[in-house]
């Protein structure tokens, strides 16, 4: 991306499926255009409409840089998804150490549970 692109203010909009400009980047691993948007202001907690989260999302990719940058801007770390599941959860899930490493010391609740009463811990042994 351009050094002098221009982020529209609709930036945050979501298309007919509810999906934000910031989810979508997340999901493609798109760093650079997560960067841009989050420095203009967008609501960083924005769900879809299946309650799907960039930081949720970015953490079941394994995109380390993203959840950084995510968490760097204050998301919120224990969100849940619309089965209780969360980011922690995701990333242990999906073998991703590094991502669940840097959750953790950002403040992951281990012992929370998903609607299944599953722990982050009981998810990543199914792996």
């Amino acid at each position: 991306m351009e050094k002098n692109s221009v982020i529209s203010p609709a930036a945050g909009a979501r298309d007919s499926n509810t999906t934000s400009a910031l989810l979508s980047a997340c999901k493609q691993s798109r760093a650079e255009v997560v960067k841009l948007i989050l420095g203009h202001g967008v609501l960083i907690n924005l769900v879809n409409d299946k309650k799907e989260f960039a930081l949720f999302c970015a953490s079941a990719a394994g995109y380390s840089e993203i959840v950084n940058l995510l968490l760097e801007n204050e998301t919120q770390v224990d969100m849940q998804n619309k089965y209780g599941e969360l980011a922690l959860m995701v990333a242990s899930c999906n073998g991703h150490a590094e991502v669940v490493k840097i959750l953790v010391e950002n403040g992951a609740q281990v012992n929370l549970q998903d609607a299944d009463k599953c722990f982050a811990l009981i998810k990543a042994s199914y792996s």
